[in-house]
């Protein structure tokens, strides 16, 4: 597959999980490809790696995106080595769990600069050459409910973070249509990580209405479908890939 030849791609927290899984997909739609991460080098060194087993130019940039000049950074390093960015996929989120009486400052300040700080920085940044382009895909990556702006028990700061970028993506969707730019979410579930128990993986399928917990692929043909310029039409849309969890 290659709609996307040419074409350079972002990809925040991209060297495990589903960012990983994010990463691949616009790669083998012909992308070159950053992925921005904070912690492992060696993910990083492992999914760069891989992307290059799949013919992709791949770069791994170390930053905190939740810092407005590390963003600033981060676009001059992808930009001077690959190109403008052109599809920009906003997966970063933190979690803390706690009672909102028990949530302390650090912890909300940290989750919501890695949430909707963070995709507002890299939104805002990557829109200029977007639209010098008249060609653009932004992707957000939520969790199910976001769009019905549910609450979230002892998730206080991921769910009011991840609601405030289902309105920051319809409003880049409304103010961006004129130039080509099309911003998308995509909510998602439950999706086994890196050491999660067989019998964990079980417990969570069985509060699936699907009864089976989200596969690598689903999110793969759902970043596809909003990256393709088949979908150009296709703006301010959320797309649950839920298995059924919070429609």
């Amino acid at each position: 597959m290659s709609e996307l030849g040419g074409r350079v791609a972002l990809v925040t927290g991209g060297t495990r999980g589903v960012g990983k899984v994010c990463a691949l997909a616009v790669a083998d739609m012909g992308c070159a490809v950053a992925v921005v991460y904070a912690h492992s080098d060696e993910d990083a060194e492992a999914t760069v790696h891989e992307l290059r087993r799949r013919n992709a130019l791949a770069q791994a940039v170390k930053a905190d995106l939740g810092d407005y000049e590390a963003v600033q950074f981060v676009f001059e390093e992808v930009e001077a080595r690959l190109g403008p960015v052109s599809v920009l996929i906003n997966n970063l989120g933190d979690h803390h769990y706690d009672a909102v009486a028990d949530l302390d400052f650090e912890a909300w300040h940290r989750v919501m600069d890695n949430t909707i700080h963070s995709t507002f920085y890299c939104s805002q940044r990557a829109l200029p050459n977007m639209r010098r382009a008249g060609w653009g895909r932004i992707i957000n990556i939520g969790i199910a409910g976001a769009h019905r702006v549910d609450g979230v028990p002892m998730m206080a700061a991921e769910g009011a973070g991840k609601a405030a970028i289902v309105s920051l993506t319809k409003t880049i969707a409304l103010e961006e249509a004129e130039n080509g730019i099309t911003a998308n979410m995509i909510n998602l579930s439950f999706a086994p990580g890196k050491g999660t128990r067989p019998e964990d993986a079980r417990a969570m399928a069985e509060t699936v209405p699907m009864k089976r917990v989200a596969h690598p692929k689903d999110v793969v043909y759902a970043v596809q479908f909003f990256a393709s310029p088949r979908s150009e039409y296709i703006t301010g849309n959320v797309l649950n890939v839920t298995g059924g969890v919070a429609i």
